[in-house]
């Protein structure tokens, strides 16, 4: 398998780079900047993946798209709207069907979620990210409204941590998630890697959170 990574420097798109060399894919690392890490399966492609040319080269030969890219702080901005919107036609341009987008889980507030939880969520959290937020939805609504030719995943993260892989961690679907547990950054990478041509991921949305 083949698989394209945008965002391949970043903590979740170089842990997903590094699983799958050593799970034997081939990768592309489509980053700003070039990767440490240096692999017979590796390719590196430095650019911004907001420019239509850049993405349209990275996927030329991909299987799967992981699109792990991000931005810093709570200022307005639209790097992920504008990167997807070119990884999508670059996808359409090349006939590549299969993305998964990567997203914190704390966008969304569940439905099963404990009140205080809710509350938080709404009156914290939403505020303080309400600009990166916007971007990551506009991601999401992109892809559950406008890609009906795209086999899509949107994948939810919750704390991501530094930890070593623990295999045992818990896949929740959209809206059924009810307590935010850390997530070890190998164990969403493993389940972006073990998902990625699994027909029945296709079309949904779901959290990767830590065991109880």
């Amino acid at each position: 398998m083949h698989i394209v990574v945008f965002g391949g420097t970043g903590r979740i798109g170089s842990a997903v780079v590094r699983q799958a060399l050593a799970a034997g894919h081939r990768v592309t690392s489509v980053a700003r900047r070039a990767p440490t890490l240096r692999h017979e399966n590796l390719k590196s492609v430095i650019g911004d993946a907001q420019e239509p040319s850049v993405a349209e080269e990275a996927v030329s030969e991909a299987d799967v798209v992981v699109f792990a890219v991000g931005s810093r702080g709570t200022t307005s901005t639209v790097v992920r709207s504008t990167s997807i919107a070119a990884v999508l036609k670059g996808m359409r341009a090349n006939g590549v069907k299969r993305v998964i987008t990567v997203s914190p889980t704390a966008v969304a507030i569940s439905r099963k979620a404990p009140l205080l939880r809710k509350l938080w969520l709404r009156y914290f959290v939403h505020k303080r990210q309400r600009n990166p937020f916007n971007d990551v939805e506009r991601v999401e609504d992109e892809l559950t409204g406008f890609c009906p030719d795209i086999d899509w995943s949107i994948v939810r993260s919750s704390r991501v941590r530094d930890a070593p892989a623990t295999g045992t961690y818990q896949v929740i679907p959209d809206g059924e998630l009810r307590n935010e547990r850390p997530v070890s950054v190998s164990d969403l990478a493993d389940y972006l890697i073990t998902s990625a041509e699994d027909p029945s991921t296709y079309g949904t949305t779901v959290s990767v959170v830590g065991s109880p």
